[in-house]
């Protein structure tokens, strides 16, 4: 037994490709979904007559993606802040030695 033991140096290890990879592809995905659901409701809307309840209806679902739609570039901004400052965080501690 060793009174004197020298500890390692802890080093801060992050995985930023596994947490920014599965967020990219989660919002290329939810992206690619309101493009699709955009076009099929377009079709569909088309196919109805103006002013009845299931026009009224398919135009209401085209505004919600569309409104939801144009939160992308906020949702990306917040995920990328919060990756971020986990990291941050992680590093700290590491440093810190905690």
């Amino acid at each position: 037994m060793k009174l004197f033991e020298r500890k390692k140096k802890q080093v801060a290890k992050f995985q930023f490709s596994a947490v920014l990879i599965s967020a990219v592809v989660g919002m290329v995905i939810v992206a690619i979904i309101a493009t699709f659901g955009q076009d099929i409701m377009g079709d569909i809307k088309d196919d109805q007559t103006a002013g009845s309840y299931e026009y009224n209806s398919t135009a209401f679902g085209q505004q919600g993606v569309d409104n939801m739609a144009k939160k992308f570039p906020t949702l990306g901004t917040v995920v990328i802040a919060g990756i971020l400052i986990i990291t941050l965080i992680g590093f700290l501690a590491v440093r810190k030695g905690a």
